[in-house]
């Protein structure tokens, strides 16, 4: 049977030729049928035996062979599906390994981001439109006396003293509204402690993709010590020109 069905398949190597061999061994057979009634009338009964048998052979073959084929039908399909979930997980491996390097890639940026603004001296912070703060660098949350994430779940109302709250917000709606930075070469602050400082403000818009600006950077450098000395030379000029 072995050697049956290599001779089979090597005849018949497409499965189109092995179907369109099986239905013609099926009209064949009902050929046969047909043929044995017409002689059965004719010839004795051990002779219609016989080639009963014989057209049973034939039968049976056709049907293992059909049997085989649908069988290496279903192997073959099965492998094909085999083939194609492998290839599936394989390229979702590889996506996660993408995703993956991707998120490694913004946490390396975020960190490098975080070093570089927190090692600045000035002061660097984004605001929305409602005096909040999304942003900030390390030295402003020491000036303020809180941590970075205390900076960012409060509003300048929460932070500074009710007038320079109002009037750092103003400052932020105009720059949001106009598109436009503004350079304020030397600005007084006053904290909640009373304190008095001197800033050179820096605020630019943040533009979204639609044209809008709904947050604004803030760059503040403090020059309270530069003040301090600018106007100690003034002041020993004049004593000096009063000397004179």
């Amino acid at each position: 049977m072995v050697a049956c069905k290599s001779l089979f398949q090597f005849l018949f190597r497409r499965a189109d030729d092995r179907a369109r061999f099986v239905r013609l061994v099926y009209l064949i057979v009902l050929v046969l049928i047909l043929l044995i009634s017409l002689l059965a009338l004719a010839f004795d009964a051990a002779t219609l035996v016989v080639a009963i048998d014989m057209i049973f052979f034939v039968v049976s073959a056709a049907i293992l062979w059909l049997a085989l084929e649908r069988s290496e039908r279903a192997l073959a399909q099965a492998r094909r599906e085999l083939l194609e979930r492998q290839r599936a997980e394989e390229q979702l491996v590889r996506q996660e390994e993408q995703l993956q390097n991707a998120q490694n890639a913004l946490v390396r940026q975020y960190v490098f981001m975080r070093h570089i603004i927190d090692s600045d001296p000035s002061y660097i912070s984004v605001r929305d439109r409602d005096g909040r703060y999304v942003l900030a660098n390390q030295t402003l949350a020491n000036v303020l006396g809180v941590s970075v994430d205390q900076v960012i779940v409060k509003t300048l109302a929460e932070l500074h003293a009710p007038p320079t709250a109002e009037q750092f917000h103003k400052e932020d709606l105009v720059v949001m509204d106009s598109l436009q930075e503004i350079l304020i070469p030397l600005e007084q602050y006053v904290n909640r402690a009373g304190v008095q400082r001197w800033h050179r403000v820096i605020k630019r818009p943040i533009i979204d993709p639609d044209g809008r600006a709904r947050q604004m950077l803030a760059i503040i450098t403090d020059l309270t010590e530069r003040k301090h000395a600018e106007d100690l030379l003034l002041l020993n000029e004049a004593r000096f020109r009063a000397l004179i």
